[in-house]
């Protein structure tokens, strides 16, 4: 038996050399029963360092790279902690399948989900490229709306956001819809209301989308949000955004987080009312504390420090503070009457402002947000393949959070969503969302060859989606429902090809923009069977408390990250 096993050992040494493609499907069918999966998967990780060592791929790959390098059964998932080189492991994949296992160019496909990321490994892929042995083309890389533009070759305009460009024709035109319907008189009551509630109440199930969310996850979601007042200033809680909505409201001039010191160190109280020209006037400086975490040890250690600094001031500065308890026990309004009497009685004059003197003040920036928050919610239902007919039934079945806003707003946006349609196909147009929605039917319909300019050549390249066998998705956290269609056309009309999908559940910040992580979570439905998940966890970018830290904010949600010693000797390694 020791003869049997060193003899397969040497035939798949033979194999990984020159024939690694179908070196699993040997061990499987005439090894295993001398060599143990465990030994297999060393063989293999040995080879891939060796090789690349050879081929100049620096810094040579961990083991955890390298077992993703030689995967090439079936689908594939690999989690991919931050830091860990995934960007580098895509590259390493290509680069090996081309030049070791002599797959051909026009047989691989790496799909990024922005331009930025498919410009990197581009780049990182042509210095490769070049190292000995010379391979003449590239695999396709391309973007998700590239690869969708290439089948289908738009005569139309596409209209779309592009922060890097400034252009943002997708907001505009909803501007354009926003604009017409303020002329009538019944619609810009009704839509001032709306504006105005969207800021003073807590309208984040809008303009971040709860959509889609369970209740728990939406709350848990909603904590970690920060909050937007009146005047466009970000805040920490609901607490403080009262009381600076409150100060809005009521003509009262206040800093939010001005610079102090105490004890040596940056110090930002909440809010300082200062000294006014107020007429008759000899109060003193208002500083003003909301003690959102009351109750816990360490903070309650340094509230009470806060206390005493402004004791020590109290010629100049009247120290007030404010708790969740005030807010819980009195309800907001009663909160807002007690911290208008502590103001009175302490001098500070108020004027309130009328609704028209609030809007007029505000106006630009809501509509500006309220259009934006009408684009994000037409993209959420163009990226899930809503109809104004779908959304008009899911509206009538949704359960809002707490009150009628989401209601208007949900009539309003379905007003505009079928405008909107109704637009693109009178002026001729179509956007980003749209143009997936067509690929898909390309490739469902047979019609599978796509086109596109290589900047790096300046030449058209085409290409055949039948003829892929690798199909590389970089960032797969940020994987939708409508990419899920495409990807599940594209496996229809070619059983050959297998996905290698990389990604970081916990970098999964793209939810508003339709991505979900069911697919990630549940890779195996969405793709094989069979498919294989493999993990790259090495840190090689952050100091080690850094990783603890990011692990212990992510405890029980999946593999750890890992810190690698060597950056402590200042090493550095381009994940």
């Amino acid at each position: 038996e020791k003869e049997n096993k060193t003899k397969k050992i040497s035939e798949i040494n033979t194999k990984l050399q020159k024939d690694f493609i179908s070196v699993d499907h040997f061990y499987n069918n005439e090894c295993s029963e001398y060599i143990t999966n465990e030994e297999y998967a060393d063989l293999k990780i040995a080879f891939i360092k060796s090789w690349a060592v050879k081929n100049s791929l620096t810094p040579e790959p961990d083991s955890e790279q390298a077992k993703a390098i030689g995967e090439y059964s079936g689908d594939i998932l690999v989690k991919a902690r931050a830091g860990s080189g995934k960007t580098r492991t895509v590259v390493n994949r290509a680069i090996f399948l081309l030049k070791h296992c002599k797959i051909s160019p026009d047989q691989i496909l790496i799909l990024a989900f922005n331009r930025k990321a498919a410009k990197e490994i581009r780049d990182r892929f042509e210095k490769y490229k070049n190292e000995p042995p010379y391979i003449k083309n590239s695999p396709y890389i391309l973007t998700f709306h590239a690869f969708a533009y290439s089948l289908v070759l738009p005569a139309e305009e596409l209209l779309h956001n592009d922060q890097k460009e400034k252009q943002f024709k997708l907001d505009n035109v909803f501007r354009q819809f926003l604009f017409e319907r303020l002329e009538n008189k019944d619609f810009e009551k009704e839509i001032k209301e709306l504006m105005l509630e969207h800021f003073k109440k807590d309208w984040i199930a809008i303009t971040e989308g709860r959509y889609g969310k369970k209740m728990d996850e939406f709350i848990d979601y909603h904590r970690n949000l920060q909050r937007q007042t009146l005047d466009g200033k970000s805040v920490k809680s609901d607490g403080e955004k009262i009381i600076a909505n409150f100060f809005f409201e009521n003509g009262i001039k206040y800093y939010y987080e001005p610079n102090y010191t105490m004890h040596g160190r940056p110090y930002h109280p909440d809010f300082v009312i200062p000294v006014g020209d107020e007429e008759g006037s000899n109060r003193k400086n208002i500083v003003i504390e909301y003690f959102g975490l009351k109750g816990q040890l360490d903070y309650d250690k340094q509230s009470e420090e806060k206390r005493k600094y402004w004791e020590k001031l109290d010629k100049k500065y009247v120290f007030l503070e404010y708790s969740e308890d005030d807010k819980r026990i009195n309800g907001i309004e009663g909160f807002k009457q007690k911290l208008k009497e502590d103001l009175e009685q302490n001098g500070v004059l108020f004027r309130k402002l009328s609704e028209d003197e609030i809007f007029k003040k505000i106006q630009d920036k809501l509509r500006l947000n309220f259009t934006k928050a009408a684009t994000n919610f037409v993209g959420k239902c163009r990226s899930n393949f809503w109809t104004p007919e779908d959304l008009h039934t899911k509206i009538k079945e949704y359960e809002p959070l707490s009150d009628e806003t989401e209601f208007k707003f949900l009539k309003i946006v379905h007003e505009l969503y079928e405008k909107y349609l109704k637009y693109l196909k009178e002026e001729n147009k179509d956007d980003f969302y749209g143009l997936i929605h067509r690929a898909i039917e390309k490739i469902k319909s047979g019609e599978i060859e796509f086109s596109y300019k290589d900047k790096f050549k300046d030449e058209f390249v085409g290409g055949n989606a039948g003829k892929l066998k690798y199909i590389f998705i970089d960032e797969f956290q940020d994987f939708s429902e409508q990419f899920c269609r495409m990807k599940q056309a594209l496996s229809d009309k070619n059983d050959q090809a297998e996905f290698f999908c990389v990604g970081d559940d916990w970098q999964a910040i793209n939810a508003f923009a339709g991505s979900d992580l069911k697919y990630f979570k549940e890779f195996r439905k969405y793709f094989n069977d069979s498919a294989k998940t493999l993990v790259i966890a090495n840190n090689y970018r952050s100091h080690r408390h850094v990783v603890s830290l990011g692990n212990k904010i992510m405890e029980g949600n999946g593999e750890e990250a890992k810190d690698t010693p060597q950056l402590e000797k200042g090493g550095v390694y381009k994940a």
